[in-house]
Order: C-alpha cells, then structure tokens, then sequence
C-alpha cells in the first residue's frame, strides 16, 4: 500500500465511522467476539471447577478411608489396654505394683513382667482431695492375660467395667 493509499484508506474509515449503521454494525461484532471469547473461557473455567470437585470428593473419599484405617489401627493398638479407676493415689507409688496387687485381689496371677506399661492420666494438679483419684492406664503384654483381668474384675463391685471401652 503506498502512503496515498494508506491516507485514502484511514480517510474512507473516517468517514464510515460517522455512519451510525457502521458504527453499530461494529460495535455488535466486536460485542459478538468479546461475547463468544468470555463465553469460551467461563465453559473452560466451569469445566475446570467441576474437574477440582471431583477431585476434592476423591481425595474426601480418599481421606475418610485411611481415617477409618487409622482408627481400626488404633483400637487394634489399644486391645491390650485397660484403665483402671477409683484406685487410691499415693506420692511415690509404682502404679506396676498396684497393678499386680489388684490382681492378686481379682484372682489373676500376674507379675510386673506380664506389664507393658503402667501409669496414671491427667495432671495431679487438676486432681485435689475432694476429687476421684487420677485413673491408671495400664497396657499388658498379651492380650490373654487382659481379658483375665477384666474378666475377673468384672465380678468385682468396687472395679467398674465399661464394656465399649474395656475402662475398669
């Protein structure tokens, strides 16, 4: 295009600028374009919002299996455990020793060797002498050898039993 042509051209479009039916002409193309361009890319952005949804029900899914997982593993872990409460608390006491004493008491011959672990739950300060005494968690070696003991215990009216919990 030579610059006359160029100068012919811009001065046609000035002019067809000011005729309102190629204004409006333009402005409902430009509108169309503008319209379908937004149009496209909100179906894309709905598309990719329905995509993050089922990806988020997935990894809810996901999340809610390895839970029950981790609670399964948990009380599978908390089978040899028992807490036992309404045992008077003693400064310096080993809660082992008490352990074997209450079982002599119920008939079940065991021995701090038959003990994983023993101990009392909660902060002695929250506990004054007005309250019951701090329960006593203990965890035995054998799964055996604690269902003797609640078995046992369970005769008992001063040992309560809590079935859903295994709680002395």
């Amino acid at each position: 295009m030579t610059q006359s042509g160029g100068k012919n051209f811009i001065d046609q479009m000035i002019i067809a600028m000011q005729d309102e039916r190629v204004v409006k002409t333009m402005g409902i193309a430009v509108a169309d374009l503008v319209g379908s361009k937004l149009k496209e890319h909100i179906r894309c952005l709905e598309n990719r919002v329905v995509q993050l949804e089922n990806e988020v029900k997935e990894k809810n899914s996901e999340m809610t299996h390895i839970y029950d997982r981790l609670d399964e593993l948990e009380q599978y872990g908390r089978r040899e455990w028992i807490r036992i409460s309404g045992v008077v608390e003693t400064e310096g006491e080993s809660t082992d020793d008490l352990v074997v004493t209450i079982g002599q008491h119920i008939g079940v011959k065991i021995s701090k060797n038959d003990l994983n672990r023993s101990h009392r739950v909660g902060h002695p300060e929250k506990y004054s002498a007005t309250q019951n005494p701090r329960p006593i968690i203990v965890r035995f070696k054998g799964y055996y050898t604690k269902r003797d003991f609640v078995k046992n215990a369970s005769n008992l009216q001063a040992i309560k039993q809590s079935n859903a919990t295994d709680v002395l």
